[in-house]
């Protein structure tokens, strides 16, 4: 499962599907098995569509909602190059081992909805800050790669499922409402706002780094 993708998202890939989000995985696990940095994109499709149990490159990209190498060419972490023969190769970029990390934040006024379909590699240590509303997604130890339309959506589902299922007073449960209400009504961009996304390990990347400051 999923948040659904709005109709005039141009991304067609569901990065928040369970699905997806497991070939990902398996796609960065088989990328560390190799000895070199660029390697054909098609042969590892075809790996992962045998391996992931599909029958055969129609499920497969059913299943991903669109090429295996849009896939590649919508993840921040992955760089795609096409040689003269037509041939796409791609390598995944390293984490970089922790005595190696350098903290930054990147910060984005968006003023535009079509900014909320860029996509944004949230490491496991980041968190995204919306001043304007003083609420932050805090680091979950989990790396995430998805929309900033889905990584807002996301945080609206889990509050949802906070107010509907723990017990808390109702001034607690207004608040939050309030903020579900405040966070929906961001996804529309009435006005400009600012998404900020602090990371000490530096890994977090939007697919799209066109407006972002980095500090």
């Amino acid at each position: 499962m999923g948040l659904p993708i709005p109709t005039e998202s141009p991304i067609k890939i569901n990065l928040s599907h369970q699905e997806v989000a497991r070939i990902i995985e398996e796609l960065e696990k088989a990328y560390t098995t190799t000895t070199v940095e660029w390697i054909p994109a098609a042969p590892i499709a075809d790996l992962l569509s045998r391996e992931l149990g599909y029958e055969d490159e129609e499920e497969f990209n059913d299943a991903l909602g669109g090429t295996f190498v849009e896939l590649l060419n919508t993840l921040p972490n992955v760089q795609t190059q096409t040689g003269e023969n037509g041939e796409v190769r791609f390598k995944v970029v390293p984490e970089p081992p922790e005595e190696e990390w350098k903290a930054r934040k990147l910060t984005l006024r968006i003023t535009d909805r079509t900014q909320l379909w860029n996509v944004l590699l949230k490491s496991p240590y980041a968190t995204i800050e919306i001043p304007e509303l003083e609420f932050a997604i805090q680091r979950n130890g989990m790396k995430k790669i998805d929309s900033l339309y889905n990584h807002i959506g996301n945080a609206i589902f889990e509050l949802g499922t906070h107010v509907r299922t723990v017990p808390m007073s109702d001034d607690h449960q207004n608040k939050i409402v309030d903020c579900i209400t405040s966070l929906n009504d961001l996804l529309d961009v009435p006005a400009p706002w600012t998404c900020i996304v602090e990371d000490p390990s530096g890994i977090s990347e939007f697919s799209d780094m066109t407006g972002v400051e980095i500090a």
